[in-house]
């Protein structure tokens, strides 16, 4: 059985928090849309790779940063 890495959410949401973003504000900033925030931040795992890359180029980190 292969373990599978997750999105840590709580490093999207700090960030969010310290940068006073709303979802909507994060989403645009990000060019993604709040249905694949939402399902990164519930933990579905059927989210594009492309999104993800979006979402650390906006917080300044690398994407191996970003599993846990």
């Amino acid at each position: 059985m292969q373990s599978k890495n997750s999105v840590n959410t709580n490093m999207i949401i700090r960030f969010m928090k310290n940068e006073k973003l709303t979802k909507k504000e994060f989403c645009k900033r990000c060019g993604i849309g709040i249905k694949t925030l939402n399902k990164i931040l519930n933990g579905q795992d059927n989210v594009r790779v492309i999104a993800i890359y979006k979402i650390t180029i906006v917080m300044g980190i690398n994407m191996s940063q970003l599993y846990c």
